[in-house]
């Protein structure tokens, strides 16, 4: 049992160079969605604005948008990113506005898997993924290595403690 101390690891030294990027395609497409989506609508119901103007608020949206998911949150969200294997379960923290800590015993893990995107395969980066009855719970942004291991450790622990009962 941890109490009220944090679990023990963190991501990967690349974590935060991964979320950058990542946050960044992600609102980079999504904003350019909008944009061409209110552009659309504007032209079809005969309300276009200056193409300037428009220009210029979508660019100075996109910037706020940006820096917001680029700069500040990255570092903020990761400072609160932990886990930790204990004997009985596993413990997970995430979130900087509300702290969420989730324990998943071992006895009640019904699989274990990795997952690998794109852009968390260009950084050498993968998540843990924890399936209980409950739901999945992951734990992102660790390095390829790490990840193996730590699939490793939770099967293992998952079987030992299923064959306990």
């Amino acid at each position: 049992m941890l109490g009220e101390r944090a679990p023990a690891h963190r991501h990967s030294a690349r974590a935060l160079s991964y979320s950058r990027v990542s946050n960044g395609v992600e609102m980079s497409l999504l904003w350019g969605l909008l944009v061409g989506v209110v552009s659309v609508a504007a032209w079809g119901f005969d309300v276009m604005p200056g193409v300037a103007t428009m220009l210029g608020v979508a660019v100075g949206g996109w910037a706020l948008v940006l820096g917001w998911f680029v700069l500040l949150l990255p570092p903020l969200s990761l400072r609160f990113r932990r886990y930790e294997l204990t004997d009985d379960a596993a413990y997970i923290q995430h979130g900087f506005i509300t702290r969420r800590r989730t324990v998943v015993p071992y006895a009640r893990i019904q699989f274990v898997m990795t997952q690998r995107g794109p852009i968390a395969r260009r950084f050498g980066l993968a998540t843990v993924v924890v399936q209980t009855s409950a739901g999945a719970v992951g734990i992102p942004m660790l390095d390829d290595e790490v990840a193996e291991t730590l699939w490793d450790r939770l099967s293992e622990l998952a079987r030992r403690s299923v064959d306990d009962l």
